[in-house]
């Protein structure tokens, strides 16, 4: 084919089929880009979205843990209160249980007065309106605490009085040597014990003084009682009255 009179070759079909596909892709590629660019713009928002609501949740446990160690402490605390209130209110309970038991006690006995015909005349002053089964419970109670410490008392003296004649009665010999300060203070059995042994030993040296003494053997005996009175002095100086 020529056009005046230069040879123009003609496209082929497959060259122009190419040229339109070419334009198709690039178009394609394209679309997929601004696509692709909306998803990414998306997938960060959502990024976002996820990483608020992790901040939210963590967030939300930790006002939840908050919250939950208070109620615990609150619980604690109110059971433990609950407690002392019912151990109060318990208290209370058999203390007027116990009150309750004298008043009945007592208006039983004013009933069997009323029987065997002994009533006592009803009191008329300004005390009637006043309760004295509590007044006369401690009363009784204190008065209970302290025959209980007064035997306790007596039965420990007991102990010491009889622990002292022993001691005196087994070193019989060594009580005119001894120098105990203010003789007065001692329990009168004490003193009885002392009169005895020392009258006894009187009656002994009197006897012993009519016989020939011994010098060698005499000042042994001597230094040895007078060992005997320091050690019976340390152990009564370590007791206890």
């Amino acid at each position: 084919m020529t056009i005046n009179g230069t040879p123009i070759k003609a496209p082929l079909a497959s060259e122009v089929v190419h040229g339109e596909s070419m334009d198709d892709l690039l178009r394609q590629i394209a679309n997929l880009k601004w696509k692709l660019a909306e998803k990414e713009v998306e997938i960060k928002a959502k990024d976002r979205r996820i990483n608020g609501l992790k901040l939210a949740l963590k967030e939300t446990d930790k006002t939840h843990m908050e919250r939950f160690q208070f109620i615990e402490q609150e619980t604690e605390r109110k059971v433990q209160l609950i407690e002392e209130v019912c151990e109060q209110k318990i208290k209370d309970l058999m203390m007027k249980s116990q009150y309750s038991e004298r008043d009945n006690r007592s208006q039983n006995e004013r009933q069997s007065d009323t029987r065997d015909g002994s009533i006592s005349p009803q009191p008329t002053n300004d005390f009637d309106t006043i309760s004295c089964a509590n007044a006369f419970g401690m009363m009784s109670d204190k008065l209970h605490a302290s025959e209980q410490r007064v035997i306790y008392l007596q039965n420990c003296l007991h102990t010491q009085i009889k622990w002292i004649e022993k001691l005196f009665s087994d070193n019989a010999r060594l009580v005119p040597n001894m120098w105990i300060h203010n003789q007065g203070c001692l329990p009168k059995r004490v003193q009885m014990k002392l009169q005895f042994i020392m009258g006894h030993i009187k009656e002994e040296d009197e006897a012993s003084c009519r016989q020939p003494p011994t010098d060698v053997r005499g000042t042994t005996m001597g230094m040895r009682v007078n060992d005997d009175v320091d050690n019976l002095q340390r152990r009564l100086r370590d007791s206890k009255f």
